[in-house]
């Protein structure tokens, strides 16, 4: 669903960077020993994957993610690479059961939300630290 605002459209919606023109440009650009990462809604990275296979580019590893412990995941962090090999898995989670964000999330995120993650937070009711 898109916004009213332009510069978030572009920001979360591929219409100027199709799905195809990405793979090409990784398979042209990435070396023989290197890798793309991609953070993806769970529906288009199947896609995204089902098109790099096309030109044997591989999940090297893949990060499921999930909102919440007690929901699907909704976002995949996904390493392509042109080297084949077994594709490593993780699973990580924003939230606990309790609504309240999770270690991993904090610790993840401290570098770049540090304001955020030690004020309360507007979602919750609770301190987040």
């Amino acid at each position: 669903m898109k916004s009213p605002n332009s510069k978030r459209n572009l920001a979360r919606h591929n219409d100027s960077l199709p799905f195809e023109d990405l793979i090409n440009g990784i398979d042209i650009l990435l070396s023989s020993k290197g890798f793309s990462h991609l953070i993806l809604p769970a529906e288009e990275a199947k896609i995204v994957i089902d098109l790099a296979k096309q030109k044997r580019l591989y999940v090297r590893h893949i990060v499921y993610i999930y909102p919440g412990k007690n929901k699907p995941y909704n976002r995949l962090i996904i390493s392509l690479s042109k080297e084949k090999q077994e594709t490593g898995e993780q699973h990580f989670y924003i939230r606990d059961t309790t609504g309240e964000y999770t270690n991993a999330y904090k610790e993840a995120m401290h570098p770049f939300f540090v304001a955020v993650l030690t004020k309360r937070s507007p979602y919750t009711q609770a301190s987040v630290i």
